[in-house]
């Protein structure tokens, strides 16, 4: 069953209904239009209301300041092409295009679209009626002239191409032509009377305009080929009370520096009446060509009737070729005899007889206006046989007949030759000036005006070929540079266009993301559907600014990166904007936006091992960097709406830290004023530091603005953080699921979860912070914490502490735990290379002082390494481990009471110390204090039971004291807790011979030489004595 399909004109808006199904595919077209029309599906039989094309125009921005005829064509028929042009009103149609007056929306004026109309079916020929539309707008739009019409833009919309012109609302000239005459009664049916001389004078100020427009184009190289009164455009000028023309339709115009011509050869180009006889003969026609149409117009305005006439078209060429028009005086004895002398030197058939310039033309009317004589001269008697002969073969073919014509005037001839002498030697005198002045084209028609008198002159040939070949030259470095700048021209027109589709393009994906953000302020809303709309928004300005690098689109797609916690991918567009577009003060306002989100987030941030003054300085680095875009932005108050609180935001936030309630003053007044959460925010942030309780109010006060306001829950976890750390990680869970692309958020996250001994749930929040921003330094840091201490994983925590090192290289604290690290792994080299460091970035910490005293120790350096426990306690003459450190120096140089001295300060400082209580054992032990070094053994191991060495020394302890039975066994221990100690099997090795076990003894020393073979010559010894003992 068939049902109705709605067709509807992409243009005017008239909707037809199709009731024959099965012709959907057939091409229709609009009656009024001529545009085809395209389907809508689904849609009544009435006036279209919607639409991504037509809503806005109906929207009211688009209607303010528009003239009442707008508002009510945007009511009636509510079109707009390409979401800038209001359709008013058709003008008029041709058989190439329709014209509509039009209200440009951005500009708040009227225009005149040209739309081109392809055919019924498509062919060769539309693409050359596309290519000649193309061509007439970039053709006009190199013409700057007051008396050219203006062409503003050439486009394309729903497959119609379409020109934006300057809009003249008084009508052509031939239209005012037949208003005036009819006004003064001078047209009766088909009885005409000619204009007055008061009529002509007037006709001729407006040609003066026209000539000097034509004139202008001919010096840039373009020819009109289609002047006629309908293409003389009339805009009325109230200061001048006068009319001005305007020369419009450059589609036929041609570029002369162009070898590209859309007009085959032989064919006629041009309004037949008007045009040329080169033009009617389809040969090449140049500017002198226009200078004829220009006198054909001059002879219908003057005359009151077309130059040439015949029942066809066909005839009316014949007779541009071949006839002369009727002597304009004959048909208006009105027209007075010089201005009928410059009207026929305008149309003379003989092109080298015409004014060869529009400006030779315009200088004669000109004189004939002020009553001056003109330069122009009726052609002679002989001049005027002559051209009838060679039009007229036939009628004058008989050889007698010429004869006897010719001989008829010989003896005018015997008179006029004395003349063609006189007139020979002027032609030489001013072809030989132009040609000292390289006037070649001059040069060149005096000397074809000569040469046509004194044939053999072989200097003046040569002069003259001369000057055909620099013509020649000179044309063909115009047509080359022209070409070159028509390259240039086409690269900006291509590149014009994708500027415009990309900034249309940028403008909807904005759109899209604001009309998202509002679900920001919905209580339950769908977060999840709101991220994945953004990234919509985000893949439409990837598309727009793949197609052209907008610097507006790389600032919104900042803008969207920015909210998303994507700060890399936000910095990296503003620095494209900002190479784009210097000084753009946009990019400058929300690069500095990004730094107060950078520093906010180190206020949130839950820096767990890292100092104060390292936030404290990173902080105050980004807030002199917000403070520095803000500077630099040039006039604040330029810019869009939308952005205009930021630069409130700005203002009160360069007080932050210079004059804090000045802060937070501007801040309330901004919220007064605007009512934004964000002001909220900020004040939250400001005052976080000195009152924790009015910064929670702030807070609190812009998530009841806005539900899904994840900084704020983010920002309360981190006030929070010294309460209840459950509290703290439901607030960061809130934060995670509204927004979960903050990296800062699973970071704060992992550092509750450590201090909750939850080590996988910290490790994997650090790990995704990282995966969200491969650039957070503390995130790869405390990640680097886990693997050390907690996973026993030292090269991966090396790893991330290289990857910390590499975004930042200025951070103490990541090469003071590298070294830690290294030093597990014995690697002592790199460790005091990595603590060197630390100490330069940090010159007060005691403890890197001790431990470089460590891996100076182990590098064979124990100078240096006493030394640098001398300058840790310096600094902190309580730090415990340059006491450990030094004492175990001691221990190891023989100096036991030095070490105990300096081991007993180490456990004064810190009594849970395993392992200095193990280091004073061994010292005690070794300066005969058995029980004491069995009771510092003791304490060690019920410091950490896990320690190898607290055993070790236990068992020398007992072994002194003679309870082998009991060195046996923590020897023992010591060995199951480390069981590559080769000293722990030397010493059971003693116990044993101390035993009387010397197999056991023997066994244990081939097991210490078997683990460290530099002890074998040490070692066999004792093995041979117990052998020999055996």
């Amino acid at each position: 069953m068939n049902r109705d399909i709605i067709l509807e004109c992409p243009w005017c808006l008239k909707r037809y209904t199709l009731a024959d199904e099965s012709k959907i595919k057939e091409q229709h077209r609009c009656k009024d239009c001529n545009a085809d029309l395209t389907v809508v599906q689904g849609a009544p039989a009435q006036p279209k209301t919607g639409g991504a094309d037509t809503a806005a125009a109906v929207q009211l921005p688009y209607l303010i300041d528009a003239p009442a005829e707008v508002a009510e064509a945007a009511k009636i028929k509510p079109a707009i092409v390409n979401g800038k042009y209001v359709i008013v009103k058709k003008l008029g149609q041709g058989g190439m295009g329709a014209v509509f007056k039009a209200w440009d929306t951005s500009l708040k004026r009227y225009v005149a679209l040209k739309m081109i109309l392809s055919s019924r079916k498509e062919d060769a020929d539309d693409n050359e009626k596309a290519e000649r539309f193309v061509r007439e707008a970039q053709t006009a739009a190199k013409l700057i002239h007051p008396n050219i019409l203006q062409v503003y833009e050439v486009g394309k919309y729903k497959n119609n191409h379409y020109i934006c012109m300057e809009y003249v609302d008084g009508g052509t000239l031939e239209e005012y032509w037949l208003k005036k005459q009819q006004a003064a009664g001078k047209t009766a049916g088909k009885q005409r009377k000619p204009p007055s001389r008061e009529d002509i004078r007037e006709y001729l100020k407006l040609m003066q305009d026209i000539i000097s427009a034509i004139g202008y184009a001919h010096e840039n190289n373009i020819i009109h080929r289609d002047i006629k009164p309908e293409n003389i455009l009339l805009a009325f000028s109230p200061s001048a009370s006068a009319f001005v023309p305007k020369i419009a339709d450059f589609g036929l115009a041609k570029d002369v520096t162009t070898k590209k011509n859309l007009t085959m050869d032989g064919t006629a180009v041009g309004t037949p009446v008007y045009m040329s006889p080169e033009q009617a003969s389809g040969i090449r026609a140049d500017n002198r060509s226009d200078i004829f149409s220009l006198g054909s117009v001059l002879y219908k305005l003057c005359t009151g009737m077309e130059p040439f006439r015949g029942k066809s078209m066909l005839d009316v060429l014949k007779a541009v070729v071949n006839s002369e028009p009727i002597a304009p005086s004959r048909v208006n004895k009105s027209v007075e005899k010089d201005l009928e002398v410059i009207i026929q030197k305008a149309m003379d058939k003989d092109i080298s007889r015409r004014y060869s310039t529009a400006g030779g033309l315009a200088e004669d009317i000109d004189s004939f206006m002020e009553g001056k004589p003109v330069k122009a001269q009726s052609a002679s008697i002989l001049y005027k046989i002559t051209k009838s002969l060679k039009r007229n073969k036939i009628t004058y073919a008989g050889v007698t007949a010429a004869v006897v014509i010719i001989a008829g005037f010989s003896g005018f001839l015997f008179f006029q030759s004395a003349g063609n002498e006189k007139s020979a030697r002027e032609y030489l005198e001013k072809a030989n000036a132009f040609y000292g002045q390289e006037n070649w084209q001059g040069a060149r028609e005096y000397y074809a005006r000569y040469l046509a008198l004194k044939k053999n002159d072989r200097s003046a040939q040569d002069k003259s070929a001369e000057c055909v070949r620099k013509i020649e030259e000179k044309e063909e470095n115009t047509r080359r540079f022209a070409a070159e700048r028509e390259e240039k021209s086409r690269a900006a027109e291509d590149d014009s266009k994708r500027e415009r589709e990309a900034a249309e393009e940028i403008q909807q994906a904005w759109f899209l993301y604001q009309q998202v953000t509002k679900g920001f302020y919905r209580e339950n809303a769908d977060m999840d559907k709101l991220w994945k709309e953004t990234d919509k928004a985000l893949k439409m300005l990837d598309d727009a600014l793949g197609k052209y690098p907008a610097p507006l689109g790389f600032v919104y797609r900042a803008m969207i990166y920015r909210e998303k916690n994507q700060f890399k991918d936000a910095e990296r567009d503003i620095a494209s904007a900002l190479k784009l577009k210097p000084g753009y003060d946009l990019a400058h306002l929300v690069n500095g936006l990004i730094c107060f989100d950078h520093y906010k987030n180190k206020i949130m941030l839950n820096s767990e091992g890292l100092s104060g003054e390292l936030r404290d300085a990173l902080g105050k680095t980004l807030e002199n960097a917000a403070i520095d875009n803000f500077n630099k932005i040039n006039e604040p108050d330029k810019l869009p709406e939308e952005f205009i609180k930021y630069r409130e935001i700005f203002e009160a936030m360069k007080f932050l830290s210079k004059d804090n309630p000045k802060c937070e003053k501007l801040l309330k007044e901004g919220f007064e004023k605007y009512g934004s959460e964000e002001f909220l925010y900020f004040l939250a942030v400001q005052c976080n530091r000195r009152d924790k309780d009015k910064a929670e109010k702030y807070l609190r006060e812009a998530i009841d603005i806005r539900p899904q306001y994840a900084d704020c829950y983010e920002l309360l976890a981190s006030i929070c953080q010294n309460q209840d750390t459950d509290v703290c990680i439901s607030y960061i869970n809130k934060a995670i699921k509204m927004n979960p692309y903050g990296a800062t958020a699973y970071y704060n996250r992992g550092v509750f979860r450590s201090e909750q001994n939850d080590i996988d749930g910290a490790f994997a929040d650090y790990t995704r912070a990282i995966e969200l921003d491969p650039g957070f330094v503390f995130a790869y840091y405390n990640r680097g914490n886990i693997k050390l201490r907690n996973k026993n994983d030292i090269d991966g925590a090396i790893e991330d502490y290289n990857a910390a090192e590499k975004i930042n290289g200025a951070i103490y604290e990541v090469y003071a735990t590298r070294a830690e690290a290294l030093c597990k792994k014995k690697d002592y080299e790199n460790a005091f290379i990595d603590l060197s460091k630390a100490i330069r970035l940090c010159q007060d910490k005691a403890e890197s002082y001790a431990n470089r005293a460590l891996t100076r120790y182990y590098r064979n350096d124990a100078t240096g390494a006493l030394k640098d426990c001398e300058d840790a306690l310096k600094i902190s003459p309580d730090c415990t481990q340059a006491y450990k450190v030094s004492g175990m120096i001691k221990f190891f140089q023989g100096d036991y009471e030095g070490a105990k001295e300096d081991l007993s300060n180490a456990i004064r400082l810190n009594a849970s110390t395993s392992d200095a209580y193990y280091m004073r054992s061994a010292a005690r032990t070794n300066t005969g204090d058995y029980q004491g070094g069995l009771d510092d053994a003791e304490m060690a191991i019920k410091i950490d039971p896990d320690e190898s060495d607290g055993y070790s020394v236990r068992a020398a302890a007992k072994l002194n004291l003679g309870d082998y039975d009991g060195a046996v066994e923590d020897y023992s221990k010591a060995i199951q807790l480390e069981p590559d100690g080769a000293v722990y099997y030397s010493g059971r090795a003693e116990a044993y011979k101390s035993k009387g076990e010397n197999a056991k003894a023997i066994q244990d020393l081939k097991k210490a030489i078997e683990l460290k073979p530099d002890l074998k010559d040490e070692l066999q010894q004792e093995i041979d004595s117990l052998n020999n003992e055996e």
